[in-house]
């Protein structure tokens, strides 16, 4: 039997481990996501001259960029709380939309394969972060409703 207890344990302490390793990929991959998100946002707040003729390029209006740099700030805070699950999953959701009309607008704009690559690769940064909170919210849920009882 000791030897049941001892697997048991070994077992136990390798299951905390991956967690602990998706735990920090959740973390290297938001924080990724929320500088892109960040440098985007004051680059399109301060009307950065490039960032204005981007906008102007994709067909957009001139007062868009303000617009749109602050409802990135505002998915930043969405997902970087933690007192609200549907505050944050609005807030992936919202940056999963920012993301997929800009790759749309080059598409249509028919800018070249680099200037879509770009949209891809952060959808891509989007979703890695959006499994790792599932992955790291869903032990979590279960550890707080195994305390209430």
């Amino acid at each position: 039997m000791a030897t049941d207890a001892g697997r048991m344990v070994m077992a136990s302490r390798k299951s905390r481990e991956a967690g602990r390793g998706i735990v920090v990929l959740y973390w290297i991959f938001t924080l990724l996501l929320v500088a892109h998100f960040s440098l985007t946002a004051i680059t399109l707040i301060l009307r950065v001259p490039m960032i204005t003729a981007l906008v102007r390029h994709l067909g957009y209006p001139e007062y868009f960029p303000v617009l749109l740099g602050v409802a990135k700030i505002l998915g930043i805070v969405a997902i970087l709380q933690p007192w609200s699950a549907t505050l944050k999953e609005w807030g992936y959701a919202g940056m999963t939309f920012d993301v997929s009309a800009a790759l749309f607008s080059h598409i249509s704009s028919h800018d070249p394969a680099k200037d879509i690559a770009g949209p891809i690769v952060i959808l891509v940064l989007i979703a890695i972060s959006y499994f790792g909170y599932a992955k790291v919210k869903k032990p979590a849920l279960v550890e707080a409703d195994v305390s209430k009882h």
